[in-house]
């Protein structure tokens, strides 16, 4: 395979970009796509890039290119999920954002993007990314009680659009994630920005599905390509008065190498979720999908043929969510 001389495949970092040289970030955010590779020019420039995954920023020559997206591991670039040409120009950052579903690959691409920041504060611009929502609102609850929205990150953004650049303190906020038609919530997050001050990410809505129970999250992605999954908060993060509706035990034993024993209480009758995730979001096991009378309630989770690792379960019920860990180890 020839070599493209017009890359520099390495992080360039927040130093002078070299004249005729634009930095461009590829991200996988798509769903069901498996392993994607990325060419550039008919040349190989990322082999194997995994869901909810990104490279950092790489230095390509100024001008028009022609970008393939392809299933990973293929010989070449000649059955491409994607493909077109990007017109990178010299000193300016872009991100290219690969998301959907497979069979009809839609790829977001934003220029103007910063890889620094001369404040201390976070700046960061957010895609949506997730196919199976449409527009959205995104809130800003207030850190004391997480009921009275504060701020308003995106209004109205649709799949495949991004906002305008935020600016945070770096702090811990919640974010509420709802339907702008009749803001009905699909999800919300912790975001920790307390390690985030003076710095540049994107944080992009990821799919599948509508909500928490079912894959979607968010997903940020730094300049030089690490990746953090801001979580679901806790019932009593999110609303003070959750933590006497219902309550989500540990697992027992936990490390597991066999089944366990998930305990659960119910302060009302309520309809009931119960799932387990890997830690791409994907649901593992479902546990639990019916409405439950008030008291304590058992659950035995055998993990079958899954592999080592660290996994979720989450209970989601009318008063809200709540999320514990669990690792296999055999």
């Amino acid at each position: 395979m020839r070599v493209l001389f017009l890359l520099l495949l390495a992080y360039v970092g927040t130093s002078a970009v070299q004249a005729q040289l634009g930095l461009v970030q590829f991200i996988h955010n798509a769903p069901d796509a498996g392993l994607i590779d990325v060419y550039i020019d008919d040349s190989l420039l990322k082999d194997d890039l995994v869901f909810r995954a990104a490279t950092p920023f790489l230095a390509i020559a100024h001008g028009r290119h022609k970008v393939d997206i392809v299933p990973g591991n293929s010989a070449d670039n000649s059955t491409p999920l994607w493909t077109d040409d990007v017109i990178v120009i010299a000193d300016k950052g872009y991100i290219v954002a690969a998301q959907g579903y497979a069979s009809d690959l839609k790829v977001t691409i934003v220029d103007g993007v910063r890889l620094d920041t001369q404040t201390e504060d976070a700046e960061f611009i957010i895609i949506h990314g997730a196919p199976d929502i449409g527009p959205v609102d995104i809130r800003i609850l207030d850190p004391l009680t997480n009921h009275t929205v504060i701020g308003l990150l995106a209004n109205n953004l649709n799949f495949e659009e991004a906002s305008p650049y935020q600016t945070l303190s770096p702090s811990l906020y919640t974010l509420e994630i709802t339907d702008p038609t009749n803001s009905e919530t699909f999800d919300w997050r912790a975001l920790d920005l307390q390690q985030h001050g003076g710095t540049t990410f994107a944080l992009l809505l990821s799919g599948p599905g509508t909500g928490a129970f079912d894959g979607f999250g968010l997903v940020g992605v730094e300049p030089n390509g690490t990746v953090f999954l801001p979580e679901i908060p806790e019932a009593n993060e999110k609303h003070d008065d959750l933590s006497t509706t219902f309550t989500l035990g540990n697992n027992f034993p936990n490390p597991i190498t066999t089944t366990t024993q998930i305990d659960f209480v119910l302060s009302t009758r309520s309809a009931v979720h119960l799932a387990v995730y890997d830690m791409l979001g994907r649901a593992v096991a479902h546990l639990v999908d019916e409405t439950l009378p008030a008291g304590p309630h058992q659950v035995q989770f055998n993990p079958g043929e899954l592999p080592n690792g660290v996994y979720t379960y989450r209970l989601t019920t009318a008063q809200g969510v709540q999320t514990r860990n669990l690792v296999l180890v055999r």
